[in-house]
C-alpha cells in the first residue's frame, strides 16, 4: 500500500508540472504573438503615413509649374536678370527656388517682385519675380534654370552678343 500511495504521490506531481510548463509556454506564445502584432501594426501605419506624404507631394507638384517670362543681360556687364511667372496653382516659397546659369547654381539670389524692388517671401499664383544673378558670361548661347522645391523646372536658352 505504501507502494501504491508513493506512486500516486508522484502522479500528482508529473501531471501538474507538465500543466504548469504548458501554461508558461502557452503564455510565451502568447506574448511573442502580441509582439509580432503590433510590430506589424507599426509597420503598416509607418507605411500608410509615408504613402500618404508621397501622394500629397504628388499631388502639390502636379499642381507646380512656372515659366521663365524674360532674361535681361547687361552686356558688358555681370548681371543676370530672370524673370519667373507662378503659372501653378499653388503658391511656392521662393527661399526654396534655385536658379542656375549654364548649369551653375546662383547663391545669395534675393527674389523681387516684378516691377518693384520689393523682397517676395511666397509667389503667389500668376506673380511675377525677378532675380539678378552675378555672373559674367561670354559671347554665345547659354542656358539659365530655375527649379522649385518640387522639382518642377523651367529652362531658357538665350545668346550674349
Amino acid at each position: 500500500m505504501l507502494w501504491l500511495n508513493n506512486k500516486q504521490n508522484n502522479i500528482g506531481k508529473k501531471g501538474f508540472g507538465g500543466v504548469a510548463s504548458t501554461l508558461i509556454m502557452f503564455i510565451a506564445i502568447i506574448g511573442v504573438t502580441t509582439g509580432m502584432v503590433m510590430s506589424f501594426q507599426n509597420y503598416f501605419l509607418q507605411t500608410k503615413d509615408n504613402l500618404n506624404l508621397q501622394q500629397r507631394q504628388t499631388n502639390e507638384k502636379l499642381k507646380t509649374h512656372i515659366a521663365i517670362t524674360n532674361t535681361f543681360y547687361d552686356a558688358p556687364g555681370t548681371s543676370l536678370r530672370v524673370y519667373v511667372k507662378n503659372t501653378g496653382s499653388t503658391n511656392l516659397n521662393t527661399g526654396l527656388i534655385d536658379i542656375f546659369v549654364d548649369k551653375e547654381f546662383g547663391t545669395n539670389l534675393t527674389p523681387y517682385y516684378g516691377g518693384t524692388s520689393n523682397i517676395v517671401d511666397v509667389l503667389k499664383q500668376t506673380e511675377t519675380m525677378y532675380v539678378d544673378f552675378d555672373v559674367a558670361l561670354a559671347v554665345g548661347s547659354h542656358n539659365v534654370r530655375v527649379v522649385t522645391e518640387l522639382g518642377v523646372s523651367d529652362d531658357e536658352d538665350f545668346n550674349v552678343k
